[in-house]
Order: C-alpha cells, then sequence, then structure tokens
C-alpha cells in the first residue's frame, strides 16, 4: 500500500515550484522589513504595515454598524447617520444577516474563518487528489491562505470574501456545465458589488444567450428586491444609493490614494496630482471617470470579440475576472482575492500535465504564476517618503497578466483539440 501510494505521489511542476518560491521570499522579505522598521527604526504606519496589523481593524464591517441597525426602514437613508451606505443594495441585504446575530461583528468574523478554512481543506484535498505529497500541498494552499488580499480582507472586515464565495460558485457551475446554477449565482454576484457583471460574458463564446439573460434577470431582481428590503420603499432606497455611490466618487474615486487601489484609473488620479493637487476641478475629474469608462468598455468589447472569446475557457475566466479588479475606478486590493480561481485552476492543469505528459504552453503558464505570486504578496515594503509603490506594481502586474491571457494559450494543445473546455474543468475539480 505505501509503495502504491508512493507512486502515485507528482512533484511540483516547475512552474509551480518557482511561483511558490517568489511569493514565500517576497512575503517574508516584507515581513522582515516592516519588524525592522517598527521595532528598530520605530517607524509608523505605513512603514511598519501590514505587521503588527493596522489600528482599524474591521472598520469595513463596523463603519456601517449604526446604519446596518437600521435595516428595513426609512431610518436607512433618511437618519443622519455618517458614512452613507457606499455598496449596492443586495451587500446591505447580504450584511443584514449578521445582524439577526447579537454580536454580529463576532458573527461576521466566524463565518469569514469557516468558510475561509472549508475552501482551504477543500483545496487541499484536490491537490492530494491530484497526487502532490502533503508538504507540496500544505505549500501550495498557504500561497492563497496567508496572501496579502486575503490578510487584508480579514483585516478590514470587509465583505469581499462573501462576493468571492458566490463567484466560486458560480464560476465552478460554469465549469461543470452547470449554466442555470452558474447564471444565478454570477448575477448575485453583480448585484452586490456591480464590477462581477462582467463575468457574465463567458455565456457569449458558447452561445448560452438565455443563461446570460437569466444572470442579468437575477441581477435586476435580487437589486429591486434588495431595495425594497432596505428600506421598505425602492424609490427611497433607488435614491440612497445613488447619493451613496456619488459619495463614494467624492471620496476615493476622485482622489488619488496612496495604496490599497490598484485600479487602472488610479494612474489617471495619479497624473492629475502629480504636483498640481487642483489640475482638474470636481466636475472636470467626473468627466474624466466617465470618459474612462467608456474607453475602458469600448476596448473591452473589442478584445472580447476579437480575441478572449476565442481563447480556451481558462484564459476566458482570467481575463474577465483580470479586467473585472483592474478597469473599475477603484479597485481596492482585497478584490484580489478573484484572481484565486483562475490561479488554482492553473496549479491544478499544471498538475494533470504532468501525470499525463501532455505539455502545455510553459511560457505562459510560468509567467501568469510568478506574476500571481506577486499580486499575492505584501510588498508593502517599497515605501518612500510615507508613499508606497505596491498599488502601482500591482496594477502593472494585473495588466501583464491580461496580457498574458490574450497572448498564451493556457490549456495543453491536446486538450484543445481533444475535449469540451467544460469537461476538462469539471475533470479538475472533481
Amino acid at each position: 500500500m505505501q509503495s502504491s501510494t508512493q507512486a502515485r505521489t507528482v512533484l511540483l511542476p516547475p512552474s509551480v515550484r518557482s511561483a511558490l518560491r517568489l511569493f514565500f521570499a517576497l512575503t517574508g522579505l516584507c515581513l522582515v522589513t516592516e519588524l525592522f522598521c517598527h521595532f528598530v527604526l520605530h517607524l509608523h504606519h505605513p512603514y511598519d504595515w501590514p505587521f503588527p496589523p493596522h489600528e482599524n481593524r474591521f472598520s469595513d464591517f463596523l463603519v456601517y454598524d449604526e446604519r446596518l441597525r437600521l435595516f428595513h426602514s426609512p431610518d436607512f437613508f433618511t437618519k443622519r447617520v455618517v458614512p452613507p451606505f457606499s455598496y449596492p443594495p443586495a451587500a446591505a441585504t447580504v450584511l443584514s444577516l449578521f445582524y439577526l446575530s447579537s454580536r454580529p461583528l463576532v458573527c461576521f468574523l466566524a463565518t469569514m474563518f469557516l468558510c475561509i478554512l472549508g475552501a482551504a481543506v477543500l483545496f487541499g484535498r484536490v491537490l492530494l487528489k491530484h497526487g502532490l505529497s502533503i508538504g507540496s500541498a500544505a505549500a501550495t494552499v498557504l500561497l492563497f491562505a496567508i496572501s496579502y488580499p486575503l490578510v487584508l480582507d480579514v483585516q478590514q472586515g470587509n465583505c469581499e470574501w462573501i462576493l468571492w464565495l458566490v463567484l466560486m460558485v458560480g464560476l465552478c457551475a460554469f465549469l461543470a456545465d452547470r449554466p442555470a446554477l452558474a447564471a444565478v449565482f454570477l448575477g448575485l454576484g453583480a448585484a452586490i458589488k456591480l464590477y462581477p457583471i462582467i463575468l457574465l460574458a463567458l455565456f457569449i463564446p458558447r452561445r448560452q444567450y438565455r443563461w446570460l439573460a437569466a444572470g442579468l434577470v437575477t441581477f435586476l431582481v435580487s437589486s429591486l428586491g434588495s431595495m425594497w428590503l432596505e428600506s421598505g420603499s425602492i424609490a427611497l432606497s433607488w435614491a440612497g444609493t445613488i447619493r451613496g455611490l456619488t459619495g463614494l466618487d467624492k471620496g476615493f474615486i476622485l482622489h488619488p490614494m496612496d495604496f490599497w487601489d490598484h485600479s487602472l484609473f488610479e494612474f489617471f488620479k495619479g497624473a492629475q496630482a502629480l504636483g498640481h493637487p487642483e489640475f482638474l476641478s470636481q466636475a472636470a475629474s467626473l468627466k474624466l471617470q466617465r470618459f474612462y469608462l467608456l474607453v475602458m468598455a469600448a476596448i473591452g468589447i473589442v478584445l472580447f470579440l476579437t480575441r478572449i472569446r476565442k481563447m480556451p475557457v481558462i484564459n476566458q475566466i482570467l481575463a474577465l475576472v483580470t479586467a473585472s479588479v483592474l478597469l473599475p475606478p477603484i479597485s481596492m486590493d482585497y478584490t484580489l482575492i478573484h484572481l484565486f480561481l483562475p490561479c488554482g485552476l492553473l496549479i491544478l492543469g499544471e498538475l494533470r500535465n504532468a501525470k499525463s505528459g501532455v505539455v502545455s504552453n510553459p511560457t505562459g503558464v510560468r509567467a501568469a504564476l510568478l506574476t500571481f505570486a506577486c499580486l499575492f504578496a505584501p510588498m508593502t515594503e517599497l515605501t518612500l517618503y510615507g508613499h508606497t509603490l505596491s498599488n502601482t506594481v500591482r496594477t502593472i502586474a494585473l495588466i501583464a497578466l491580461f496580457v498574458i491571457s490574450l497572448r498564451y494559450p493556457l490549456e495543453a494543445t491536446e486538450s484543445l483539440q481533444q475535449r469540451e473546455p467544460s469537461k476538462i474543468e469539471a475533470a479538475l475539480a472533481a
């Protein structure tokens, strides 16, 4: 029994091994640098961040504590509570579920911990089934479990992990040829934070237009239903939602951030503020934002129709997920957890190829995995004169990842000709 088990053991493919080494090297460098800054140089935020934890722990959840206690009443929007609720209505519905408990923050954190632990255990079991040793599987799981975007999400108490779970179910259902379930969960994800609506484009290459419509209907119905749940009035919730999103524009989108924001639009904001903080008025900045969105939408549609839809399914998922966390006018670093699925698919694909002897595109896969390693590592030690370059580095890395998804087919060429993409991915997830 022991010899047969050893015979089935698969060594980590070189591309995965290189990515793990880079990730742990960057993470270790960040840890040493931040601890040195804190305990030796006695420097404080941002030089000692994220070690020790930032002082505003769980602030993204606690900031709406008073407002969420007014859920399903007109006071949710009419009472003067700071700040205004700046998420779509479905996010309020999801967060309100934790207020069914007498200790909502404890319930939120406990649920987060159990979901993350469950996902780690499930992924670890999949790795073991693919032939990895326990040590190699544990190291691969750690790539995600201690990654910077997940640590940031936990530290801030943001609800991004909930959206991640919803989209994971939707994408896995899509890969397993269960389009109805995929449409429902991808539509729900779009209702929670809007930007995942881009993932519904996955139905277009397969001409599954009714499921695309089903996803859009799910998005609309869940949004309207959540508006009624928020305040008891769709009209009141609509007006309050617009005010909240407008406040987000004024507070974050129109002003450069020192860290956390890896949006491509951050380059425009940085150019605006570089030496000329009053270079553009607020009205002009809003026009710039609208122009940016229109240009990105036009470029995205052209790229999708001419290139993305013709690529393997893994490339399609990678391209659309990368675009969804790169192109919005504001995209905080915890949104990078949505890259976990395409990264995991590439790792599983490399393991399957190592067992079967099928050769994939080594250049594209290795480049993608090394880019994932950089995106998942902290890199907050790249701080100079109180400003960090880590957000700029992440933006460049996301652009590179998107280019990789367009340039290199990331499935084995044999599988592209002999099997349907959904069957391949269903086998990976089995």
